[in-house]
């Protein structure tokens, strides 16, 4: 299990210790803090797969989970999920966690990128369970 306070640390707090009083404003304003952002929380939901099982009413199932990210080939482009759930009763959860400073919008693009993603994960591992 990562400690993701002492990786923050790392990243952020330690090598701007001589930035000043408004350091954190500028940092927090950089992609390199958005992509952090998205890392950790992705990171904590992970952490969390227990309350994720709870919430999605399968927390009696027995189940194993991932990330999981397919580099591409002749075929198929290339594809990343975020966390995989793949239950003991033939069914696989597709997660994808997304962290934003406002509310999460879903466009009709994301859910077009989501459901490819979907059909690239099926087609590159062959699986023959259900996929959600």
């Amino acid at each position: 299990m990562a400690d993701l306070y002492s990786l923050f640390y790392l990243k952020f707090v330690q090598p701007n210790q001589d930035g000043g009083s408004r350091v954190w404003e500028q940092l927090s304003k950089q992609s390199a803090f958005t992509a952090w952002s998205g890392y950790a929380f992705e990171n904590i939901c992970m952490m969390h797969i227990d309350q994720i099982k709870s919430a999605l009413g399968i927390s009696g199932v027995y189940t194993r989970h991932s990330s999981w990210k397919f580099k591409g080939d002749d075929s198929l482009p290339g594809a990343q999920i975020d966390m995989i759930i793949d239950r003991a009763d033939q069914i696989i959860h597709l997660c994808e966690a997304k962290f934003t400073k406002g509310n999460f919008i879903l466009t009709k693009d994301i859910a077009n990128q989501l459901r490819l993603r979907k059909t690239i994960f099926k087609q590159a591992t062959q699986t023959k369970k259900a996929v959600f």
